[in-house]
């Protein structure tokens, strides 16, 4: 692929991208304000994916938010976590 045609390439993928930019920041920013007001911290992480996969972690809490299709139903999962000794240490 010639440079000239990268470059190109590039610039209507840097378009696309700025207007997906502009569709999406007003969104996450109700998030992080939500995120703001509630007891779960202050950071959190977001995955998604076209085919209906989400999940909605907020950082230390323990708590996650996923489905894994489009058909199915959100769910709230709490991870417990505990350490245990297996052997003494030293």
């Amino acid at each position: 692929m010639s440079k000239e045609k990268k470059i190109s390439e590039m610039e209507n993928k840097k378009e696309q991208f700025v207007a997906l930019a502009k569709e999406v920041y007003p969104l996450i920013e109700q998030i992080r304000e939500a995120l703001a007001k509630s007891p779960f911290g202050e950071s959190a992480s977001i995955s998604i994916s076209t085919d209906g996969y989400m999940e909605f972690r907020p950082y230390d809490s323990g708590w996650r938010l996923n489905r894994y299709r489009c058909d199915s139903t959100p769910v709230a999962q709490y991870e417990y976590q505990e350490k245990i000794v297996l052997e003494e240490e030293k």
